[in-house]
């Protein structure tokens, strides 16, 4: 019988730096319908920041053990429990209770109001799971990085308006989100275009993730309308918003008509850009586009990616991976919040 887990804590809203290390007593008991789970790799996503540092916008419990991003292997079930056996591996569900469609709220999230994955073991109701195929490819950083990211991207791409291949699809960004994004675009058969700041990271995209076209938003501020010349004055059918309103003007206008615009974000591609004055009605009837509000999704969502990452051969960039120890995750925080990276940036667990 297991004695007791590591497992670290968020004790307070100031900075990753309040995540402190504990050790608990545990006995390693599953009530019926869980499944108990040994975490095998964890995935950090913007949103860990921002629930350390008081920013997000949601429900946080205090004391909350963070990392929405995990996968794992069983290791114990309890009764009642038939669809997941002992040495399946697993992905938490990111909201537990989203099994279909839209979020009903925001209490039964991993890693703000409920207890994340950035732990040795990790209890899960075994509907609040993913079964990841025995035969898979991914390795567990990879497994792990679909839960916030992987199927943010995939409601973004799949679960609006119809997509086909052939469309043109409009990547803001080059974080571990938008390069998912166009690994599954590209897949799909899509005309990818990308955008980024940085002209060191958009050549290693090309070099490593192939988009049709590239665009350094910097020096090319009018990227709305080079979206428009490449697709032959058209416009793009998709558009993967990061920006919130400091963008949504401009991926208005590269849009083509019938278009639409899947928000994913409020970070802004330019942080010095005023926030715009939208006058949605407009936008929306001047070309009969679609926006959507895109927040992470549902199991049923979850699903579909691992089934079509799994098919496809598909591999999840991973950036850099740490250690699961206090300085190493300490490490991982900081290296995540520098934004240097081009994939996910992962915690490994101890065999």
């Amino acid at each position: 019988m297991l004695q007791s887990k590591r497992l670290y804590c968020l004790t307070h809203r100031r900075g990753y730096q309040a995540i402190k290390e504990f050790d608990e007593p545990f006995r390693g008991e599953v009530n019926p319908g869980m499944v108990l789970i040994k975490i095998k790799a964890v995935a950090l996503n913007h949103r860990d920041l921002s629930i350390a540092d008081g920013t997000y916008p949601f429900p946080v419990r205090h004391r909350i053990v963070p990392c929405s991003d995990g996968a794992g292997e069983v290791i114990k079930v309890g009764s009642g429990v038939a669809d997941i056996k002992v040495g399946d591996k697993v992905i938490g569900l990111f909201d537990q209770l989203q099994f279909y469609g839209g979020p009903e709220n925001w209490f039964h999230h991993l890693g703000s109001t409920l207890d994340g994955m950035l732990q040795e073991y990790r209890t899960l109701p075994a509907t609040g799971a993913v079964k990841i195929p025995k035969d898979t490819h991914l390795m567990w950083e990879e497994m792990a990085s679909l839960v916030c990211s992987g199927v943010t991207a995939w409601n973004a791409l799949f679960c609006g308006p119809r997509f086909v291949p052939g469309n043109a699809v409009f990547l803001q960004g080059t974080s571990d989100l938008s390069i998912i994004a166009l690994i599954l675009a590209n897949a799909a058969g899509a005309e990818t275009i990308i955008a980024s700041s940085s002209d060191e990271k958009l050549e290693q995209v090309k070099a490593e993730y192939r988009p049709d076209y590239a665009i350094n938003y910097v020096k090319n501020p009018r990227w709305d309308a080079e979206a428009i010349r490449i697709t032959g004055g058209v416009g793009v059918d998709l558009m993967l918003d990061i920006g919130g309103v400091k963008t949504l003007q401009r991926s208005a206008n590269a849009v083509c008509s019938g278009g639409t615009i899947a928000v994913m974000g409020r970070f802004g591609m330019r942080k010095s850009e005023p926030d715009a004055n939208i006058d949605a009605t407009q936008l929306l009837l001047t070309k009969s586009m679609t926006i959507r509000g895109v927040q992470v999704g549902s199991k049923e969502m979850l699903k579909d990616l691992v089934r079509f990452v799994n098919d496809k051969k598909l591999h999840i960039p991973i950036d850099r991976v740490f250690n699961f120890n206090y300085k190493d995750i300490q490490h991982a925080f900081a290296y995540f919040e520098s934004r240097k990276h081009l994939g996910k940036v992962c915690i490994r667990m101890p065999d």
